[in-house]
């Protein structure tokens, strides 16, 4: 099931999986809007059982803090960390009667301390605020659902992910050196949805990492 604010962009994602003999809907909807939730469930339904959630949503403006409104802190609070809220509290019933499943949150770099003095990072403050506290969040509720054989887990990509929306920043000068392709985020995703408590929950993972230091062999702490 392919949710997104742009139904061109959730039926291009839902063609792609179609292509490789998925199985896929999509649906337009805001996930930082309660009442879209019923919405996409029902939708979800149809395709089968519920067993992971991806919460892949995120706005990123480039603000200095004196041109910031209240507005600009409530939506980037509400897509960044209130959507993963809701996508986490409003599947968890129906995971759990699947048999358990797995959360698996999108989360960044800049969300850490160490990024404060980055200058890429300048202009960056609400995003990284909404990222700390989804880190905070996520790693909070994973024991509380690990005896329901639910795992949380969050995922850091650690480069530069070069989709739509980081391009269309202009960085110039500042522009990334490392980078990771959508192609390798997908694998790393799709190994952490696969996991389950007690071990394989409460982490935070890094994409570029993964096939080094976890994933694969290697287990899940």
């Amino acid at each position: 099931m392919v949710a997104d604010l742009n139904a061109a962009s959730a039926l291009s994602v839902a063609a792609e999986i179609e292509a490789l003999a998925g199985i896929a809907a999509a649906i337009e909807c805001d996930v930082s809007r309660e009442d879209h939730w019923g919405a996409i469930l029902d939708q979800a339904s149809k395709l089968g059982s519920l067993e992971t959630l991806v919460s892949n949503t995120a706005i990123y403006p480039r603000l200095a803090f004196v041109d910031t409104s209240l507005d600009d802190f409530d939506r980037v609070m509400a897509v960044n960390l209130r959507a993963a809220f809701l996508g986490v509290s409003r599947c968890l019933p129906i995971i759990r009667e699947s048999g358990g499943g797995s959360f698996v949150l999108l989360t960044s770099g800049s969300g850490q301390i160490a990024a404060v003095g980055n200058p890429m990072q300048r202009g960056f403050s609400l995003y990284g605020a909404s990222k700390a506290a989804l880190d905070r969040w996520a790693l909070g509720i994973a024991p509380e659902l690990a005896p329901l054989g639910v795992a949380v887990n969050l995922l850091c990509p650690g480069a530069v992910v070069l989709t739509e929306g980081v391009l269309r920043l202009q960085l110039g000068d500042e522009a990334p050196g490392e980078t990771i392709s959508a192609e390798r985020m997908a694998e790393a995703i799709g190994f952490l949805a696969k996991s389950r408590p007690p071990e394989g929950t409460g982490g935070r993972y890094v994409a570029t990492e993964f096939g080094k230091t976890w994933g694969t062999d290697q287990p899940l702490r």
